[in-house]
């Protein structure tokens, strides 16, 4: 029999990979707040729970945007980590996995070591500190993987800013690219890919809590449009500049990024 998956936040970036692969090889149940608001209805949610009965539990439910954070705490908190913290409770001694997905903004910017997963946080964000509490609370819950990921590039990641840059270099714009913000990015295609293989069907990573997904080295968010456009032309549009030309109102962590103890968990990034 096929495995039994419910998807929480089915509309996300990173929801709309997964499901690519998941919808064909498993039982999957899709979920968004068109079907049921999961933070505010938990009471319907769990309804819908008992009676698909699934095996596995996968959270794509997040506010990522570190300034809709700053800007609404409580939503923040509410969502990034009182809602998995309640799912964490309701799969307790029912033999479901629940797999969240965390990030690399629970660590402090700036790092000069990359951190794995024995690594200390030390979030300076909302987003970060929203992420974080939820982590502490799913580690010590039975049954739970925590996904730790960095910038995620790839074709359903339009809210994103790579994605962004590219859709204007697409439309023959001159565009200005931090060239000081930093991540280990890697592709949506080969994490669904590793996800699909690793992580439901083989089971790899089900022991180990926690685990990192990162490429081996930091790059810029210029360094990374420059990986993905290869056209001389379109690169001489390309201009780099310090994330402070910007001047955004809330400064973003500008150093971040992961490293993994397991081999696996170390990808090659590139743009598919």
């Amino acid at each position: 029999m096929k495995k039994k998956i419910v998807l929480i936040g089915a509309n996300s970036s990173l929801a709309k990979q997964l499901i690519k692969k998941l919808k064909n090889t498993t039982q999957l149940l899709q979920l968004t707040r068109n079907n049921v608001d999961v933070v505010k209805s938990f009471e319907k949610l769990k309804k819908i729970l008992n009676h698909f009965k699934p095996s596995i539990i996968v959270n794509c439910v997040g506010v990522t945007k570190f300034l809709e954070c700053e800007k609404d705490p409580s939503n923040a908190y509410l969502v990034n980590s009182n809602f998995p913290i309640k799912l964490s409770e309701y799969t307790k001694g029912r033999n479901i996995l629940l797999i969240h997905f965390s990030t690399e903004a629970v660590y402090e910017d700036g790092l000069k070591q990359l951190p794995n997963e024995n690594t200390p946080p030390n979030p300076s964000t909302i987003y970060g500190n929203s992420k974080y509490i939820a982590d502490m609370a799913l580690l010590r819950a039975e049954n739970t993987l925590i996904i730790r990921l960095p910038t995620l590039v790839g074709p359903t990641q339009d809210h994103q800013i790579i994605n962004k840059i590219l859709k204007k270099l697409n439309l023959g714009q001159k565009v200005f690219v931090s060239k000081d913000i930093y991540s280990t990015p890697i592709n949506t295609v080969d994490f669904s890919n590793f996800f699909l293989k690793d992580i439901i069907f083989k089971k790899t990573f089900y022991k180990k809590k926690i685990i990192h997904l990162c490429s081996k080295k930091r790059l810029s968010t210029y360094q990374i449009i420059k990986k993905i456009v290869n056209e001389k032309e379109v690169i001489q549009r390309i201009i780099p500049v310090s994330e402070n030309f910007f001047k955004n109102k809330f400064v973003k962590p500008k150093k971040l990024g992961l490293k993994s103890i397991y081999k696996k968990c170390t990808r090659i990034f590139k743009y598919e």
